[in-house]
């Protein structure tokens, strides 16, 4: 694969450094090691290292292993905003030439055992885009970047395409998949444990340590 260099600068802008995921027959870990020819430290989801302890007391699994990278790439560009320093970007692969994801399958619920830990992360990057207040969705947007591969003139280009968030399809269908929660409302969430060790590691990594950056809002459970 031969890369275009410049449509991976413009989508990276300073940042010498990137994480990309996706889909495997769109050839994220493909477009990964090319990347890194360019001089870009990039790292795919099977080579990310955690630099805070997002899973502590967490069990185990792939679902958790690789939505726990994405806690953890945007707790560290919430501490290089503050520093002034360039963001780490997260390229999301979900495209190849013309074919595409189907979006609306990221709503619908899959039989624990046919599970898509793609479609796992992916609904993870829409909650910490959408549930932990102004400051950090606007680092999440600036993260998290969706993408597809487009072959050009014997070389491939990256192409940014929208957040599937924005899908009229895809909103509809997350309505319906709210109206039927995988536990009963109203009893203890698993779920919940993920969102209070976040908020409490981006409140120790505010520089006013008795307050988070989204203190004011709390997460809202989408």
């Amino acid at each position: 694969m031969k890369l275009n260099e410049t449509s991976v600068k413009k989508l990276c802008g300073e940042a010498k450094e990137a994480v990309v995921f996706g889909f495997g027959k769109y050839q994220y870990k493909e477009l990964c090691e090319e990347i890194n020819k360019l001089g870009i430290k990039a790292v795919h989801s099977d080579d990310y290292e955690y630099k805070h302890e997002v899973d502590k007391n967490a069990p185990y699994s792939p679902f958790r292993y690789f939505k726990f990278i994405l806690n953890d790439l945007l707790i560290e560009n919430y501490k290089r905003q503050q520093k002034g320093e360039p963001i780490i970007p997260l390229l999301f692969v979900v495209g190849l030439n013309e074919n595409e994801y189907d979006k609306k399958q990221i709503a619908e619920r899959q039989d624990h055992y046919d599970k898509w830990v793609t479609l796992t992360e992916l609904r993870r990057c829409y909650k910490l885009v959408s549930e932990f207040g102004d400051e950090i969705t606007d680092i999440a947007k600036k993260t998290f970047q969706f993408v597809k591969l487009v072959s050009k003139e014997n070389t491939y280009q990256l192409q940014a395409v929208d957040p599937f968030w924005q899908d009229e399809q895809w909103k509809a269908a997350w309505e319906e998949r709210k109206k039927n929660p995988d536990v009963p409302r109203n009893t203890p969430h698993k779920h919940i444990f993920w969102r209070e060790t976040f908020e409490k590691l981006l409140k120790e990594s505010s520089p006013m340590k008795d307050s988070s950056p989204n203190e004011s809002s709390h997460y809202k459970k989408t």
